[in-house]
């Protein structure tokens, strides 16, 4: 029955229900102010007149039955006063495609409107003598969606929804709602575990072979390789027998040994040292050294050794070989001076003119250096004497008559000869001398 029978009447009613939902569209069902979006349709059609925008209000109406029936049909549709007052609830839509979504999440199908005027395509009902009808959202939406109140079960499952515009409720097929996922159980931390290991090598190497008197370096590295954080951690290094350690890039050398206490190790952390080292003088065969590391967390000492190998290259030396007067190179071990000399002059050789027999001979540059008197490079000095053979004047059968001054002549040729014997014989003399 309707209060106003004329069309005029009516008209001016449905003007001011208008107006009226266009207002409380901004003012809510308390009385607070709140900027709504969704507007109120105050129609034949709506189960809730003027729906509700507030879950408070919806609450409210519902309750008092504000518009009569509205209990009613809420029922049929699957929507209790324990759904209305208890159940969570979400603001959703409903869309024309009979959907019921929440935050972007399809929570129900084949969505079924109910309202109270009859539109082609409708069910009518009659309980309680409260006349409604149902039908989907295709056949009585005007638009592609409406917003919602969105209500589940404490499963999360979709039990119904009502429109905020109009109060009309909803009845759609739940989807099947995500088994939780299982909460892993809390992992125990593990029970601790101390490790440590330690590595040594020579020059990047695990043996190296070294020159007596040139610097090396030897190299250690301490790792956690436990799960516990390590304290106190010892390291000892004593140098082997022929190895003078001369530095250390932490801590400091005593006795020819490095001893350090690293203070603390975290897990995973590694500590590096270099200790420079020299082989002062020459020393048969390998030497090894060896470097070790002891915790208090970890039982046993000392917890694990490493070591690190060294030869000594064998000095080598030039020398002259007296046997066959070459120059050679050995071993410094195997010098003996009954077969070899560090004098390379004693392998080295010049011809000479031996004084006392006048005879050119091959020796050393030594035994010319140690006796320069009974010898001489001057090898002229060796050259043999030839005797010139005295030539007997034949006298002439008759002197040249030319009176007194033709005697002289012959004697001063006799006499020049004479001469020139001597000075050869002197000039041999000298030569042999120098």
């Amino acid at each position: 029955m309707w209060l106003f029978e004329s069309v005029k009447q009516r008209k001016l009613l449905w003007g001011a229900l208008l107006a009226i939902g266009v207002v409380i569209g901004f003012v809510g069902f308390s009385g607070v102010i709140q900027a709504q979006t969704v507007t109120r349709e105050c129609s034949p059609n709506s189960v809730i007149n003027c729906g509700a925008l507030t879950i408070g209000e919806l609450r409210t109406k519902f309750n008092s039955d504000f518009t009569p029936g509205t209990q009613t049909i809420f029922s049929f549709m699957g929507i209790s006063s324990s759904t209305i007052n208890n159940a969570t609830v979400k603001t959703g839509f409903v869309t024309k495609t009979g959907l019921v979504t929440v935050n972007g999440a399809t929570v129900a199908t084949g969505a079924l409107s109910s309202g109270r005027q009859n539109i082609a395509g409708s069910t009518q009902h009659v309980i309680n003598g409260t006349t409604f009808f149902t039908r989907t959202p295709s056949v009585s939406f005007l638009q592609s969606q409406l917003d919602a109140f969105v209500f589940f079960d404490s499963n999360g499952r979709f039990i119904g929804a009502v429109i905020q515009s109009c109060g009309n409720a909803i009845k759609a097929t739940p989807t099947p709602v995500p088994a939780p996922k299982p909460v892993p159980a809390p992992v125990p931390a593990p029970a601790p575990k101390p490790a440590i290991m330690i590595t040594k090598m020579v020059d990047q190497k695990t043996t190296e072979l070294v020159q007596v008197g040139k610097p090396f370096q030897f190299e250690i590295a301490v790792k956690n390789t436990g799960n516990a954080t390590l304290t106190n951690v010892a390291v000892t290094d004593p140098a082997p027998t022929g190895v003078t350690f001369q530095s250390v890039s932490i801590g400091q050398i005593t006795n020819n040994a490095w001893n350090y206490i690293i203070p603390s190790l975290a897990v995973g952390q590694t500590m590096d040292f270099t200790i420079t080292a020299v082989v002062p003088s020459p020393v048969a065969g390998t030497l090894t050294n060896r470097a070790c590391v002891d915790t208090i967390q970890i039982p046993g000492s000392p917890d694990t050794c490493a070591t690190a190998t060294v030869e000594v290259a064998v000095p080598r030396i030039q020398v002259c070989e007296l046997s066959t007067k070459q120059i050679v190179t050995i071993n410094q071990s195997d010098f003996d001076r009954s077969r070899f000399s560090e004098n390379m002059a004693d392998c080295s050789s010049i011809q000479v003119c031996r004084l006392s027999d006048q005879k050119i001979i091959t020796i050393t540059t030594t035994e010319f250096n140690n006796n320069q008197s009974a010898f001489t490079t001057n090898l002229a000095a060796c050259q043999p004497v030839v005797p010139m053979a005295l030539v007997t004047p034949i006298a002439p059968t008759q002197l040249p008559l030319t009176g007194a001054d033709d005697t002289v002549v012959p004697l001063i040729g006799a006499g020049s000869l004479a001469a020139s014997i001597g000075y050869y014989v002197s000039s041999r003399r000298a030569l042999r001398r120098s």
